[in-house]
């Protein structure tokens, strides 16, 4: 959020509702995308990457979905193309790391 607002030229400033705001949303999406990650991990034979860009993607489609029409993309939609680049490959990696994490055997009873 501070790079965004760099970039913006808008000071970046802290406040105790936005970023409650921030978790808050981030946590839900966060759970929904990783459930819907999770999914595409287990049910389908899609190779690594091309599953974790179509988790990313899938992911910023859900979340542009619900924020624009609530209106809560705010600067977001004023810089479109900037946004894009800075939270996609954020979307990817989470994806990544959702469909990466390693199961773990059961240790074997001696």
């Amino acid at each position: 959020m501070t790079l965004f607002a760099l970039i913006t030229g808008v000071r970046p400033a802290f406040t105790v509702p936005g970023t409650a705001a921030v978790v808050v949303s981030g946590a839900l999406y966060g759970l929904a995308g990783g459930v819907f990650c999770w999914a595409l991990d287990r049910h389908t034979r899609i190779h690594f990457w091309p599953r974790a860009v179509l988790g990313g993607a899938a992911l910023c489609v859900g979340i542009a979905a619900v924020a624009v029409p609530n209106n809560q993309a705010g600067a977001a939609l004023e810089q479109p193309v900037l946004t894009i680049a800075l939270f996609v490959p954020l979307a990817i990696g989470f994806a990544a790391a959702v469909q990466r994490r390693r199961r773990v055997q059961p240790a074997a009873q001696e």
